[in-house]
């Protein structure tokens, strides 16, 4: 994985999770998600409001694998 990779890791109907360098920016991010993975609908994917993942981190949260330089996002359509 590059350094500047966005990596969706996980892909639902109305929600994604993914993984991104910390020193991207959140526009960023949600910018490349649309690139990689359109919704398919009018709407594209939004950072979600919410201020936890499902399972209670916050979001957005560390990565678990690469805490120092990643971040997790989740982001709704």
């Amino acid at each position: 994985m590059e350094a500047d990779d966005v990596l969706v890791y996980a892909l639902g109907i109305l929600a994604v999770s993914v993984c991104a360098p910390t020193d991207m920016p959140p526009a960023m991010v949600v910018a490349r998600v649309n690139e990689l993975e359109p919704t398919g609908i009018s709407s594209d994917w939004t950072l979600d409001p919410a201020p936890f993942f499902r399972a209670g981190q916050p979001n957005p949260c560390k990565c678990d694998r690469h805490p120092d330089d990643r971040t997790h996002y989740l982001l709704k359509c």
